[in-house]
C-alpha cells in the first residue's frame, strides 16, 4: 500500500521544464563565474610568484660583502597595478638615510625604469629631500628589475620603531629608444628600526670644509658601520 501511494505521487508529480532550464542556466552561470574568478586567481598567482619569491638583499646589490642582515627590516610586500607588480623586499635606516630596495616585474622588456616617489615617516610627509639610486636586470628577459634607492631623511629616529610608507606613482621606462610611463599607485607601509645598526656604527667628527671654483663644501663627519662602508 505505501509503495503503491508513493508510486501514484511520484506519476503524479509534473516537471516544470521552464523552471528547471533557469535552475539549469543559473547553475552554468555560477559555475562559469566560479570558473572564471579561479582562473584569474590561479592567472595571478603565477604572475606574482614572479617576483615574490626571488629574493635580492640590499647587500647583494650594493655589492657589500659582509653580513648586514641583522641591520635590514625585511618588508616582503607584493603590490600590482595596470600590469605591474612591485615588491618591496628590505629597508635599511642608517642615521639619516633611508635605503630600500625593490624588484619590479614590468611584464615586458626595459632598458630602464622609475617611479614618482613619496614618503611619510610617522605619519608627516617628507619635503625638499634628496636621494640616489641603481637598477639592474636580473636576466636576459629584462621583464624583472632590481633597484636600490637611497633617500636622505634628517632626524630620524633611530632607537625607536618608526612607522613609514612609500608611495611609488607612474613608472617611467625604455624600451629601446623610446621613454613611456605606465600611470600607476603602488604603495607599501610597514615599521621599521635602525637601533642594531646604530650600535655598530662609528662616527669621527670632521668639520673640514673647502672649495672647488664657487661651490663651497663641508665634511662634518666620517661615518662608518657594516652597511655605509
Amino acid at each position: 500500500m505505501e509503495k503503491q501511494n508513493l508510486k501514484n505521487n511520484f506519476k503524479k508529480k509534473k516537471l516544470d521544464f521552464k523552471k528547471f532550464g533557469v535552475i539549469a542556466a543559473a547553475l552554468i552561470l555560477a559555475v562559469g563565474v566560479f570558473s572564471q574568478t579561479e582562473t584569474m586567481k590561479y592567472a595571478y598567482a603565477a604572475f606574482e610568484s614572479k617576483v615574490s619569491k626571488i629574493s635580492y638583499s640590499i647587500g647583494e646589490s650594493l655589492g657589500i660583502k659582509r653580513n648586514i642582515e641583522p641591520y635590514s627590516n625585511v618588508v616582503g610586500q607584493v603590490r600590482e597595478n595596470n600590469g605591474v607588480e612591485v615588491k618591496l623586499g628590505e629597508v635599511i635606516i642608517d642615521k639619516d638615510e633611508l635605503i630600500f630596495s625593490t624588484m619590479v616585474n614590468a611584464n615586458r622588456p626595459v632598458d630602464f625604469a622609475s617611479f614618482d616617489t613619496e614618503f611619510f615617516i610617522n605619519g608627516e610627509r617628507l619635503t625638499n629631500y634628496g636621494g640616489n639610486g641603481s637598477a639592474k636586470a636580473m636576466d636576459d628577459s629584462q621583464e624583472i628589475i632590481s633597484m636600490v634607492d637611497s633617500v636622505d631623511v634628517k632626524g630620524i629616529e633611530l632607537n625607536k620603531d618608526v612607522d613609514i610608507k612609500i608611495i611609488l606613482k607612474n613608472m617611467r621606462y625604455f624600451d629601446g629608444e623610446n621613454e613611456k610611463k605606465i600611470k600607476g599607485k603602488w604603495e607599501f607601509e610597514f615599521t621599521a628600526n635602525g637601533s642594531e645598526l646604530a650600535a655598530n656604527t662609528y662616527t669621527l667628527p670632521i668639520n673640514y670644509s673647502f672649495s672647488i671654483g664657487s661651490l663651497n663644501y663641508t665634511l662634518e663627519e666620517f661615518r662608518y658601520n657594516p652597511v655605509n662602508q
